[in-house]
Order: C-alpha cells, then structure tokens, then sequence
C-alpha cells in the first residue's frame, strides 16, 4: 500500500472520533485565530481551497468571512463528516493535492494546517499547492514545530490510539521545500504556549511544554510571483 493509501485508510478509520479529540479545540482555540489573520494581512482572495481539510474546520471558517473555499482530502469519510457539517457536498473533493478535478491557477488563496508532514516528498506538495493558486496568489501552512514531543501523529478511539505516520520538518526545511517549489517566502509566526488563549488541563495534551518558550506550532506565509 502507497503511503498515500495508508494514510486515507487510517484517517478513514479515525474519522469519527477526530472532532472529539482535544487537539481539535486547541486548533479551533488557538490555531484559526492565527491563520484567519493571515488571510486577512495577505489581501483579497475570491476562491481558497483547503488543502487536506479533514472534517472542515477552514473550509467552513472562510466561507464565513466570504471566500468560495473548496475542500480536498484523501479520506473520504473525512469528506462525509465535513460535508454534513457544512449542510453540503458542493466544493468537497476526495483525493490528494495532485487531484485533476481542482482547475490550475483557480485559486487566490490555499490553506494547508498540519497536512504536508504526512507527505514524504515535501517538494512535491508544494509545487501541487504551486499549481493550483495564480500568480499574486498565498499559501498558508501549519505545521507542529519539530521541537514539540512527538514522532507520529496518535489519535484517540474506542480501540485505542491510533498511530500514523508524520514526518518532522525544521522551519529551514519547510521554507527551503516552498521556495525549491516556487514560493516566495514572506513570515512564520511562532506559537508557544504563552500565547495560545486555551491550553487544556495536565494531562491532556501532556506534550504541549508549558514552561519555556519552546514553539507548538509555526504558521507560515508564502506568496506566489
């Protein structure tokens, strides 16, 4: 099975039980403020697409400031979920980045949260992202800092933790991949656990360092010349 594969299956597996992990309100709490801001400070987008958009979460937050957002996702009951909590399948896709149903350069804007460290080839990734968004246009990408204590990406079910592959990057790492793909680098924004508005009770969410100014997350922001 292609990593590619393996990975929609495990997600297929989790799917309903991911909005119920407490990662999820840490993203909704501290995450999507950041990431909304960013779209704001990168200028007017007409059409954004959520890349790996999981159960909805961007997808349902730009329509709400007035973007046209599609959704991609290689799982599809990730897709399911997401479209009966947006009242709709319209603008939902199953599939991965490279998918021939998105129109090239359709796209002013394209939201990527914590989706390229379950991709081996990063280069490639962004040059999908690269594709689908027309010149002037941004990209922005979340990702967990490599520093935060974590080797896989562990979801909680009924059965048990689920466990699926997750590959570490530096912020050198991602950035170099983005400008490799064409991207022009434009910030990161560092989120430590001084900044974020909620952090859950010890111990859940044990990883989150909450005494020193070790990053969780980095938001980055890259334009398209």
């Amino acid at each position: 099975m292609s990593d590619i594969s393996a990975i929609a299956a495990a997600y297929d597996q989790v799917a309903p039980w991911y909005d119920s992990w407490e990662w999820q309100t840490f993203w909704d709490r501290n995450e999507v403020p950041l990431v909304l801001a960013e779209v704001s400070r990168m200028g007017h987008a007409e059409h954004a697409v959520d890349l790996g958009m999981g159960t909805g979460r961007y997808v349902a937050a730009l329509r709400a400031v007035g973007i046209d957002t599609f959704g991609i996702d290689i799982s599809q009951e990730m897709v399911a979920i997401a479209a009966r909590k947006l009242k709709s399948r319209e603008h939902l896709l199953v599939g991965d980045l490279r998918s021939e149903a998105l129109a090239p350069q359709l796209f002013q804007l394209a939201i990527a949260a914590r989706v390229f460290c379950h991709v081996k080839d990063l280069i490639s990734a962004f040059r999908a992202a690269a594709n689908l968004v027309s010149q002037g246009g941004a990209l922005i990408v979340t990702e967990l800092d490599i520093d935060h204590e974590f080797e896989r990406t562990r979801i909680p079910t009924p059965a048990g933790k689920f466990e699926i592959d997750t590959w570490k990057r530096s912020s050198g790492e991602v950035i170099r991949a983005a400008e490799s793909a064409g991207w022009r680098f434009d910030r990161m924004l560092q989120a430590r656990a001084s900044d974020c508005a909620w952090l859950p009770s010890i111990p859940k969410l044990s990883s989150v360092d909450r005494d020193s100014d070790r990053a969780i997350f980095n938001v980055f922001s890259f334009r398209r010349d």
